[in-house]
């Protein structure tokens, strides 16, 4: 699994994706772009309920939907499944709040 994805991205590719995820507006992509679909399903990683999971440069950050935009809630500076589960345990976590 390829954890360096940003990297691979085109700067116009980074600042759609931004803009994209922070509206949580994936709906927006065109379904023919598969080469950014893919990449978009290897940053987004996890999502439950009215969270998601966003994996970045160095680690995993969580992030709740809202009206507007989704607001990040926590983040994790840890790489690989350790980060991602931690990710996914905060996300229990609010939900069973």
């Amino acid at each position: 699994m390829n954890f360096n994805i940003i990297t691979d991205l085109t700067t116009s590719e980074i600042k759609f994706l931004s803009e994209q995820i922070t509206n949580y507006n994936l709906s927006k992509i065109p379904p023919t772009d598969n080469e950014l679909f893919k990449k978009i399903n290897l940053i987004i990683k996890y999502e439950k309920g009215d969270f998601w999971v966003l994996k970045v440069k160095n680690g995993f950050e969580v992030y709740k939907i809202g009206i507007t935009h989704s607001t990040r809630c926590a983040s994790f500076g840890y790489a690989g499944g350790e980060g991602l589960n931690r990710a996914i345990a905060e996300i229990d976590r609010r939900i069973a709040l």
